[in-house]
């Protein structure tokens, strides 16, 4: 398809095998960087909860508010790990739900430390969803922008392990189906 870079979560049980499929492709390939999702790979007690997950989003109440050093540890281990497991530096890095708009000081800090372009978000953004995925639809939103567009979109296999991790699951075949389309690519061309 017309797919170009994606993110890997480093804290996923089965990111040595996930890597090792995307081993030679061309895709860029970039660390999204997490505290709100899985079990985190060190022991800050920020953005943990008394099972040793993330907290979610929702569990912070109004703001949320997580120590900046725990952060920058938690996040340094994770690109460490791809660092580890692809014997590269990441392409990019970005971060699961936007904390790191949140968090600005520590993921500049973590970009400028290993030389790496960070997604901060100052090119109009949309993200693709599903209930988008329409030939019509995507044109629309094209000849909406003019300039660079950043397209944020899910697209993946849904599996029994997708099913119970997330709820966004049989949505992202609709999209990989869409993105795989010829006009899709020639849509994208003009």
């Amino acid at each position: 398809g017309v797919l170009t870079s994606t993110t890997a979560f480093m804290n996923s049980p089965t990111i040595a095998q996930d890597l090792m499929l995307l081993k030679h492709t061309s895709y860029g390939l970039g660390v999204h960087l997490n505290v709100t999702f899985g079990k985190p790979l060190t022991k800050g007690h920020s953005f943990i909860n008394s099972e040793g997950f993330f907290k979610k989003p929702k569990d912070y109440g109004e703001k949320i508010i997580i120590d900046a050093e725990e952060l920058k540890a938690e996040w340094q281990a994770q690109i460490e790990k791809f660092i580890a497991l692809t014997h590269h530096l990441p392409d990019h890095i970005d971060s699961h739900h936007n904390i790191h708009l949140l968090y600005p000081e520590v993921f500049d800090a973590l970009a400028k430390q290993y030389h790496l372009p960070g997604r901060s978000i100052t090119y109009p953004c949309v993200h693709f969803t599903a209930d988008k995925a329409q030939l019509d639809t995507f044109r629309q939103i094209l000849n909406s922008y003019d300039g660079t567009l950043e397209i944020m979109t899910h697209p993946g296999y849904c599996d029994e392990t997708l099913k119970q991790l997330s709820s966004l699951n049989q949505e992202r075949e609709t999209e990989l189906a869409f993105w795989c389309q010829r006009e899709v690519k020639e849509a994208l061309k003009n």
